[in-house]
C-alpha cells in the first residue's frame, strides 16, 4: 500500500500544491478504473466522492467497460477538497458501436465499419482538413467529378446515442469509416459515381455548394444497391477549404429517387 501511495505522489495529477487551498480535479487516464481514480482523489484530500454508471448514450467507447467515463466537476476544475465529486462510470457491457440506427443500410456496405476510427497507416499526424493520401485507402487523393475535382478529408465523427442505438455524426473519412466502412472497394465505387453517375444539387442547412451523386447499381447480400456520394464543394465562413466528400455509402436502390440511375 505504501508503494502504491508513493507512486501516486509521483503522479502530478494527484500531488496537491501546498501553496493553494484548492485542488484540481484530476484528468482521467486511458483505461483508468474508479478504484485507481479514487486513490488519486484521496491523495488530493478529496473524500466526498460517489460513483454513478452513465447511460449507454453517454458511454466513452475508447475507455473499457466499467472504467471512468467522465467526472463532475470536470477534469481540471478548481475545487475545495471538501466538495462533492461524482465519478461517472462506463456501463458493462458497452454498447456495440457497429449497431446502426433507423437509417441502417449495412446490407449495401462494401466494408466493415470501425469506431473509434484508426488513423491511416502513413498519416499518423493527420488533422481535420488534411486529405487522405494513404495508398491503402485511396487510389489517388484527387477525386474527379462531373462538377469539379474534390477530395476525401480526415474530417470528424462523434457517437450519437440520442435514438437509443449508436449513430455517427460528422463528415469526411472518419464519419464514413465509422458508419459504413471504407476500403479501396469504396474508393472505386465513389470514383465511378462522381465521374459517371447522376449528379444533382441538394439543399442542406449546412451546405455551401452541396451535390449528391448516384452511381451504377450493384447487388450485394441479395439487395439491389446504389452508391450515394454527398460532396460539399463550397467553403464555409471561417474555414480554409471545402469539406469536400461528406460521406459515401451504399444504399438500397429502392430508397433512391428514380432518375435514370446507371444500370437501372
Amino acid at each position: 500500500m505504501l508503494v502504491k501511495w508513493l507512486n501516486y505522489k509521483a503522479d502530478p495529477r494527484c500531488y496537491p500544491n501546498p501553496l493553494q487551498t484548492t485542488v484540481k480535479v484530476p484528468d482521467i487516464q486511458p483505461g483508468e478504473g474508479p478504484a485507481d481514480y479514487e486513490t488519486c482523489l484521496e491523495h488530493l484530500g478529496i473524500t466526498n466522492y460517489q460513483r454513478e454508471t452513465v447511460p449507454a448514450g453517454q458511454a466513452v467507447l475508447d475507455q473499457p467497460a466499467g472504467a471512468m467515463a467522465s467526472v463532475a466537476p470536470g477534469e481540471g476544475s478548481e475545487i475545495n477538497p471538501g466538495d462533492d465529486v461524482v465519478e461517472r462510470i462506463n456501463p458493462d457491457p458497452l454498447p456495440d458501436p457497429l449497431t446502426q440506427g433507423e437509417d441502417d443500410r449495412s446490407a449495401c456496405d462494401r466494408s466493415t465499419p470501425e469506431y473509434p476510427v484508426p488513423r491511416p497507416p502513413s498519416q499518423q499526424s493527420i488533422t481535420t482538413f488534411d486529405p487522405i493520401t494513404d495508398s491503402t485507402l485511396v487510389a489517388d487523393p484527387t477525386f474527379p467529378s462531373s462538377h469539379g475535382n474534390t477530395t476525401l478529408r480526415w474530417g470528424t465523427v462523434t457517437l450519437d446515442m440520442g435514438s437509443g442505438t449508436p449513430d455517427y455524426e460528422g463528415w469526411g473519412y472518419q464519419k464514413t469509416k465509422a458508419k459504413h466502412g471504407w476500403s479501396l472497394l469504396d474508393d472505386a465505387d465513389t470514383r465511378q459515381a462522381l465521374i459517371d453517375g447522376i449528379a444533382r444539387p441538394v439543399e442542406r442547412d449546412q451546405g455551401v455548394d452541396p451535390f449528391e451523386f448516384y452511381g451504377r447499381e450493384y447487388e450485394q447480400n441479395g439487395v439491389r444497391c446504389v452508391r450515394e456520394v454527398l460532396v460539399d464543394f463550397g467553403t464555409h465562413p471561417g474555414e480554409s477549404d471545402p469539406k469536400a466528400i461528406i460521406t459515401s455509402l451504399g444504399r438500397p436502390a429502392a430508397e433512391v429517387p428514380r432518375f435514370d440511375i446507371p444500370g437501372a
